[in-house]
């Protein structure tokens, strides 16, 4: 069926800046998925209308499959820890459908480990020389405000969210202005905050989808009450 623009919620939006990327899956997809996952479980087993929980959840979290150990790891503590699709024993397509939509939305940090979903990207993909050289251009006459800090850092690709977090962290007058000065005595761990790098699979961006998982967490236990599962 087609459905109007008009009619649903804005899901994301591109702000002008930044690394344009597939970004996180898409919810509504994992709950088809699992959907048909069950009812060909189903089939399988004699073609009832469900499938034991046990007997799903092995087969979501396939430990042969090529996702990487975090993928793994996450499922288990999603499926199992949290018990995410509820204490059901046997799971029928109607109850994953009437799951809220939160759950699958919640589901969705299991695959986050592509760097560009990661919340402090723009540290992995921005230099340490090239935002050096940005604010000093832009504060080359003197000092800048917020707004025209912001102007130079995103014109690099920068977040407007990191952005005004390094605007605060590089003013020596309360947060007024940024100063060539201030960009110069700057403690190193400030920019060396940059040219960060990763490659997926490895510790570092398990450690990093930890955090991405906690947020995704935080703000599944603030939209849905376990007692609606």
């Amino acid at each position: 069926a087609v459905v109007s623009t008009q009619s649903t919620g804005i899901q994301w939006r591109y702000p002008g800046h930044g690394m344009m990327s597939m970004g996180n899956s898409d919810p509504y997809q994992i709950k088809q998925i699992f959907l048909e996952e069950v009812e060909n479980l189903a089939a399988e087993d004699g073609g009832g209308e469900g499938v034991e929980m046990g007997r799903f959840l092995e087969h979501i979290i396939d430990e042969t499959s090529e996702d990487i150990p975090y993928v793994i790891d996450a499922f288990h503590e999603l499926f199992h820890v949290q018990r995410i699709l509820g204490e059901r024993e046997v799971v029928t397509r109607d109850y994953l459908d009437s799951l809220p939509d939160a759950v699958y939305i919640n589901i969705t940090a299991a695959f986050s480990y592509d760097p560009s979903n990661d919340p402090d990207a723009e540290l992995y993909f921005l230099t340490k020389r090239g935002v050096v050289r940005a604010l000093s251009d832009a504060t080359y006459y003197g000092p800048v405000t917020m707004e025209t800090f912001l102007e130079a850092y995103t014109a690099i690709s920068g977040s407007l969210r990191y952005g005004r977090q390094l605007f605060r962290t590089l003013s020596r007058d309360g947060g007024e202005t940024v100063s060539w000065y201030d960009i110069r005595d700057a403690p190193p761990e400030v920019f060396g905050a940059f040219d960060r790098t990763h490659d997926r699979g490895d510790d570092e961006m398990s450690e990093r989808n930890e955090e991405v998982v906690r947020r995704a967490r935080e703000e599944f236990r603030e939209t849905v009450g376990r007692e609606e599962l």
